[in-house]
C-alpha cells in the first residue's frame, strides 16, 4: 500500500480537479474494501492506509477536495467501524 497510496495520493493533489475526485474515489472504494476485514491487534495497517486521506485534507489547496475527502472519510467510517481498529 506504501507505493499506491502515494501514486493516488500524489494524483488527488494535482491541479485537475477532475483526475483528483477521480482518484479518492478509488481510495474510497479500496477503503470499504479494505476496512470490511478486521486488523490484527498487532497491527497498524488500517492506519497506514488511511493515511494518504490525511494528506490530502492537509496538502490541498481545493475546498472541492478537501470536502470530498471528507465525505468520502464519513461515508467509510459510518460502514465499517466495527472493524477499525487503529
Amino acid at each position: 500500500w506504501a507505493i499506491l497510496g502515494q501514486h493516488f495520493q500524489s494524483v488527488a493533489l494535482r491541479k485537475d480537479e477532475e483526475l483528483a475526485m477521480y482518484a479518492i474515489d478509488a481510495m474510497r472504494q479500496l477503503a470499504f474494501k479494505f476496512l470490511e476485514k478486521d486488523e490484527l491487534t498487532s497491527f497498524h495497517f488500517q492506519r497506514d492506509f488511511l493515511k494518504p486521506f490525511d494528506s490530502i485534507i492537509a496538502n490541498s489547496p481545493s475546498a472541492v477536495i478537501r470536502e470530498l475527502v471528507v465525505r468520502c472519510l464519513t461515508q467509510v467510517v459510518r460502514s465499517t467501524s466495527r472493524n477499525i481498529k487503529s
